[in-house]
């Protein structure tokens, strides 16, 4: 990434809450959908010569297609609660080290 797409990529996460990724010549942003349009232009003014922006569900970045969906918020919630149940938990209601909830403890030793 370049010195001018490293600090255009820094200006939109820290003041307008913007992801910038850069590849190559491959700019995609995501972020508060009214803050978008004003930083592209922001970025022009300094310097980065892009092309008109696109939504991607009309395009490709990085050789790839993407398309806009509708997530099944029923579904998520449901995947959500069965994660923390199998990850989080124990019978004491605590993280289990073998779920990643904390280091291991155990009968092991060093060699």
């Amino acid at each position: 990434m370049s010195h001018c797409a490293s600090d255009a990529a820094r200006q939109c996460s820290e003041s307008q809450k913007l992801f910038l990724s850069c590849y190559v010549d491959d700019y995609k942003m995501a972020g508060k959908k009214e803050n978008i349009a004003p930083m592209w232009e922001s970025l022009r003014k300094e310097g980065i010569d892009l092309e008109p922006p696109v939504p991607l569900s009309k395009n490709v970045y990085l050789e790839c297609g993407q398309k806009v969906v509708k997530p099944n918020m029923a579904l998520i919630s449901q995947k959500r609660e069965m994660f923390q149940r199998i990850c989080h938990s124990s019978k004491f209601g605590k993280p289990t080290s073998s779920a990643g909830g904390g280091p291991l403890e155990g009968d092991f030793t060093e060699a």
